[in-house]
């Protein structure tokens, strides 16, 4: 064979094989992460608590409720501030709370349960835990006016602030 053709020869098997160039690259892979994070629809629903009409040296007790809705499994604790008028001897734990008016305060109480031995307040013991459910959940709660005050006719308020924790 001629040395031309050799050298044609070559050249041709050279751009074959540049051709066939990127078929010898080498590769690797790696696997990306995703992910995200749902958030939530945390609700609270509070209509007015009230209590009948009050005779304050005998006191009175009267049943409320509120509605949350929680995601299915997220757990939160529900916790009642002492109110505008704590008494000085008010806690977290034990709050002494006093509605406002006419000139006087008319000492209460919050508690979680029916028997009212059980009183609702800030701390992690005192606070109403919940598990969510995906659908409101009724939250029942319980008021009583402390008996053996002597306060003037009228009508007393006080506000509550309800501080979700999850």
């Amino acid at each position: 064979m001629s040395r031309t053709i050799r050298y044609l020869a070559l050249a041709g098997l050279g751009l074959v094989l540049l051709a066939l160039g990127p078929a010898w690259a080498l590769t690797k892979t790696a696997n990306l992460s995703v992910s995200a994070t749902v958030a939530g629809t945390v609700e609270i629903t509070l209509p007015p608590a009230s209590l009948p009409s009050v005779d304050s040296s005998a006191g009175a007790s009267a049943a409320n409720s509120f509605s949350v809705s929680l995601p299915a499994g997220l757990s939160v604790a529900v916790r009642a501030g002492q109110g505008l008028n704590p008494d000085a001897s008010s806690t977290g734990a034990a709050p002494a709370r006093r509605m406002a008016g006419n000139g006087a305060f008319l000492m209460y109480q919050i508690y979680q349960n029916a028997t009212l031995t059980i009183p609702w307040g800030e701390t992690t013991g005192a606070a109403i835990t919940l598990t969510g459910t995906g659908s409101a959940i009724s939250v029942n709660f319980y008021i009583r006016v402390l008996p053996g005050q002597n306060v003037p006719p009228g009508t007393y308020t006080d506000t509550i602030t309800l501080t979700l924790e999850y």
